[in-house]
């Protein structure tokens, strides 16, 4: 369909600057036309002269309303119209017949094959009646041609130089459309596949980008929030409780004797405890909650839209999980506690780093106290939860 498009805009050019061309050589024959009626008189013929060039001049500037169907037959009209016309007036050495030649032609430019080989075979067979007509003294003509045997073979040659005048540029012009065709074919071929390839490199780029932005947000051993992230989700989340007057609490997590397990058993020991930690976290927490590791055997999630009293029911349920579990570690069984704490956000007066702090200062206490156990932050801390201690 763009090819076509693309083939109609060239021929709709051409049209225009046919039309152009006429009007620009018309009006000198039509003046010159006009200054002989002062001594043959006006004649019909330049009324139809007149006619016809102010058609084209409209058609020049008006091509934007006038169909092009209209135009471009106007133009291959007056072409095989004059061409004619002047073969049937002055027979073979008419200066017009050109222009029938050329109306062919310009049929197949304008309209295409088709419509250049139905405008051949009219003017050929115009031509050759003329022809038959002339010879046979059934035209009058202003040159005196009688019916002689020897103009046969002159008219014959002239037809067929006609019919080769005609052949050769309409061979020349179908092989030229089918190479244009061919050509934009290709270019819009091209154009699609680069266009597909540049939507391809955006789409890859923007997944390499989007690959990037979630490593630089992830903690690669645990694949938890990293600090950063952490922070990020933080600071919205607070913002977004605040605005809607809701609450929050914050979860601070430690490995006890964390530096143990990696100077007794080695650093390998200590990754997989804390591989270990993050599948657990992800398998406790709602997608909605935020789990982080903020650095080290250090941990912390943000339970939104969560009362104290849940949040320490879920920090024990987590406690229980970790001191329950078992790490295959390549020098034997590792036993993994951790120590909670816990803060609430209650207050519009108290801050995200404020109930974080708070949050860090329960799992001091915790650790304080004995380790493998829940605190939360209290002006004097309260033991919740705690290794023995019911669920």
């Amino acid at each position: 369909m763009e090819v076509n498009h693309d083939l109609q805009q060239v021929r709709n050019q051409i049209c225009n600057w046919v039309l152009i061309t006429v009007s620009i050589c018309g009006i000198p024959a039509l003046i010159g036309s006009l200054l002989r009626s002062y001594t043959i008189g006006l004649q019909w013929v330049m009324g139809i002269q007149v006619v016809a060039l102010t058609l084209v001049v409209s058609f020049v500037f008006f091509n934007r309303v006038i169909p092009y169907p209209l135009r471009a037959g106007y133009v291959v009209f007056l072409f095989t119209f004059i061409g004619l016309t002047g073969m049937a007036k002055f027979g073979i050495a008419a200066a017009a017949i050109p222009m029938a030649i050329v109306s062919p032609v310009l049929a197949t430019i304008l309209f295409g094959f088709r419509s250049g080989l139905v405008c051949a075979a009219i003017t050929l067979i115009a031509m050759s009646g003329i022809a038959v007509g002339v010879i046979n003294g059934n035209l009058a003509n202003d040159f005196d041609l009688t019916a002689y045997a020897g103009l046969v073979p002159t008219w014959t040659a002239f037809l067929l130089v006609v019919v080769m005048s005609i052949a050769a540029p309409i061979t020349a012009i179908i092989m030229l459309e089918r190479h244009l065709s061919k050509a934009l074919s290709l270019s819009h071929r091209s154009q699609e596949e680069l266009e597909q390839l540049v939507k391809e490199r955006t789409r890859a780029l923007e997944q390499a980008k989007q690959e990037a932005e979630h490593l630089a947000r992830t903690d690669v051993l645990t694949g938890l929030n990293n600090r950063r992230a952490f922070y990020e989700y933080a600071t919205l989340l607070d913002i977004q409780a605040r605005r809607q007057n809701q609450s929050y609490v914050i979860l601070m997590l430690d490995v006890d004797h964390f530096k143990a397990i990696n100077d007794n058993l080695g650093h390998d020991s200590g990754d997989l405890v804390l591989r270990m930690l993050g599948e657990i976290l992800m398998d406790t927490f709602r997608s909605s909650d935020i789990v982080g590791r903020l650095g080290g055997e250090e941990f912390a999630v943000i339970l939104p839209k969560t009362s104290m009293r849940t949040a320490l029911l879920l920090a024990n349920k987590l406690r229980i999980r970790i001191d329950q579990a078992k790490v295959h570690a390549p020098k034997g069984m590792i036993h993994v506690t951790v120590s909670i704490g816990i803060a609430h956000m209650d207050r519009a007066t108290v801050t995200l780093e404020q109930v974080i702090a708070n949050a860090d200062s329960a799992l001091y206490q915790a650790k304080q106290n004995g380790r493998n156990r829940v605190e939360r932050f209290h002006s004097e801390a309260i033991t919740l939860f705690h290794s023995g201690s019911p669920p």
